[in-house]
């Protein structure tokens, strides 16, 4: 009974997913918006510090509720404490900024039929859908801020330690390649036979409390100088007000149990490439490529 069970259940998933015709479209698209992170600098302010953001993809529309993509997409995020919302940010006094270069294949799921000509189980096709979507991808990052007029690389410097010779031998630089989950969810809608419009909003998981070049304590700032000079040290401790020159070791500097994100929200338009589309019945089997 098991098996049979099973048996019927994937033949259900099956018939889903694979309607009676197989729609295989291919779409070129475009989009641009706006790019955001939230971490130790902002840790509460969705949408603050937003910065300009632009993406190019592919898409294979499977069905009429499925469809996969690939892309890229660049987003800059940026932020600083003396913008912050808590009085330990003014007197950390720290900032940062970068651009992202993301490259991610991602599934989507659209909640009505969607863009074929005929549909399955003789469900109404509809010009417009909400949609989610969930990938994987990897990102290039390197943060950066500005000291005496002068743009600096942040994670060369070791700002927390990384890479000093003594006390902090287990902390090593960051890499500036990580991996991220993005997920989300938008709505499209279908403008011209072979055009869709679309608005979506996402967020990356990072597995990275690094994207802003802060996560945990300070270090000895003696060691940090001594190892990657008086720029490092400076940029290390930031402090103001009461606590300028006063060394902050071993205190708190960021929460690294709070992984970094970053979020996109956008608007894009795709364009049909190819239109093959299969419609199995009676045993026959048809092709028609618009």
């Amino acid at each position: 009974m098991k098996k049979v069970r099973a048996v019927v259940f994937f033949s259900l998933i099956f018939l889903y997913i694979n309607p009676g015709c197989f729609s295989q479209k291919w779409e070129l698209g475009f989009g641009g918006g706006i790019s955001y992170y939230v971490g130790d600098l902002n840790p509460t302010g969705h949408f603050k510090f937003p910065h300009p953001a632009g993406t190019v993809f592919v898409k294979r529309i499977l069905t009429n509720r499925w469809t996969i993509r690939a892309g890229f997409t660049y987003m800059g995020v940026y932020a600083d404490d003396q913008q912050g919302d808590f009085a330990y940010q003014d007197v950390r006094n720290l900032n940062f900024q970068s651009n992202i270069f993301e490259l991610h294949a991602a599934a989507e799921l659209n909640f009505f039929p969607y863009g074929m000509t005929k549909a399955f189980r003789n469900e109404k096709i509809r010009k417009w859908t909400p949609y989610l979507f969930v990938g994987i991808g990897g990102y290039y990052y390197d943060p950066v801020t500005t000291y005496n007029g002068t743009t600096t690389q942040l994670q060369p410097l070791g700002t927390e330690g990384q890479e000093t010779d003594t006390y902090y031998q287990d902390r090593k630089l960051y890499s500036r390649f990580m991996p991220c989950i993005p997920f989300g969810m938008g709505v499209k809608f279908n403008i011209k036979s072979k055009m869709t419009l679309a608005i979506e909003y996402g967020m990356r998981l990072t597995f990275n409390d690094y994207l802003d070049d802060v996560s945990t304590d300070y270090a000895i700032n003696s060691e940090i100088v001594d190892e990657h000079g008086a720029v490092a040290g400076v940029l290390s401790n930031r402090s103001r007000g009461n606590f300028a020159g006063i060394s902050n070791d071993h205190y708190q500097r960021g929460i690294k149990t709070d992984l970094d994100w970053y979020g996109y929200l956008g608007v894009s338009l795709s364009f049909r490439i190819r239109d093959k589309t299969t419609c199995q019945g009676n045993g026959l089997q048809t092709s028609k490529r618009k």
